[in-house]
């Protein structure tokens, strides 16, 4: 059986899912990696890069599935999210694990239906179908653990 890591990258906020690949799909561990504001920048990428190489220690994936950037932001968050995903996919790499890449809109069609599905209709699919209750700040993590089902859907 496979263990799949999604991951929803973020500066502020990365979130992150591990599940398994049985028929269902099971839930093995999610949450999110949170930076205070007053953090360096600097210091939240290193901090992201360590957590996800600690994450991809402790759980060993098989694989894991990290969101695309969504495009529609200015072009300083653009480049800093480019350096987060760049972050993690060098601990990922550093830690054999193969990196696949997902558009939002895929993940939204996929498990909502549209591919123009809200945050919040996203995590309200994740958490009835596997049963987990979620806060709704938490749609980071939604986000992620749509990201690794939506890959266990399609492989």
């Amino acid at each position: 059986m496979a263990t799949i890591l999604g991951i929803d990258p973020g500066t502020r906020v990365t979130g992150f899912a591990v599940i398994d690949s049985s028929p269902r799909g099971r839930v093995i561990d999610v949450g999110v990696i949170k930076f205070d504001r007053k953090l360096a920048y600097q210091q939240r990428i290193v901090s992201l890069h360590a957590t996800i190489s600690q994450l991809a220690s402790e759980h060993k994936p098989n694989l894991a599935i990290v969101e695309k950037a969504f495009f529609g932001i200015n072009a300083s968050s653009a480049l800093k999210l480019g350096e987060a995903r760049g972050a993690i996919f060098i601990a990922l790499s550093s830690n054999n694990v193969p990196v696949f890449e997902v558009s939002p809109t895929q993940v939204k069609k996929f498990i909502a239906g549209s591919g123009h599905a809200s945050k919040q209709q996203l995590a309200i699919a994740m958490a009835r179908l596997f049963q987990i209750t979620l806060p709704q700040a938490t749609t980071d993590a939604t986000d992620a653990l749509a990201v690794a089902f939506c890959h266990h859907l399609v492989r």
